[in-house]
């Protein structure tokens, strides 16, 4: 009787061990759906921004976006970003959300009143992952411009050549 106790016991801790490691499961992939979509984000502002002729546009402040924002400036397809804390509401307002709080302001890049930025392309996306090696961004093209994110972190095409790494091509802007 108190083996099969223990064996119920055993079965109901494996049980807990298993719902907790789903939940975690669950919480990776939401994590990085949220990536996505904030990628998905920055390309369609950058893309709508430069079709509209708009000369500053914002965006939520992510990490990601810095980092995709600081190569963009890094190879001249902006003038520059800057992060904001604004507050617009006041405290005694009845509007005290935070729509306008960390916000990243971004100036957009024209030459003779034609955007830098032609077309982004998103090639990755939470459904559908196109990864790349190391193998074949060598024989790419050098006017092929990718963003990648590796394991050394979100770098051009170049710099994994460089570093001799593959990964996860999130665009190609033309």
């Amino acid at each position: 009787m108190q083996l099969v106790i223990k064996i119920l016991n055993i079965i109901n801790i494996k049980k807990n061990l298993d719902d907790r490691l789903a939940s975690f499961y669950k919480l990776i992939i939401l994590e990085k759906e949220k990536k996505m979509k904030s990628v998905n984000n920055l390309f369609s502002s950058l893309q709508n921004g430069q079709k509209a002729r708009k000369h500053l546009i914002n965006i939520p402040k992510t990490k990601i976006a810095c980092d995709i924002l600081s190569i963009l400036l890094a190879e001249g397809y902006i003038c520059g970003f800057v992060h904001t804390n604004l507050n617009f509401a006041k405290k005694d307002s009845f509007c005290n959300d935070d729509r306008h709080k960390n916000q990243t302001q971004i100036l957009l890049k024209y030459i003779n009143e034609e955007p830098v930025i032609k077309k982004i392309k998103q090639l990755s996306s939470s459904g559908c992952r196109v990864y790349i090696d190391y193998k074949k961004i060598q024989l790419l093209p050098s006017v092929c411009f990718l963003i990648l994110s590796t394991s050394k972190g979100i770098m051009t095409n170049k710099s994994a050549k460089s570093f001799q790494i593959g990964g996860e091509i999130l665009c190609r802007i033309i």
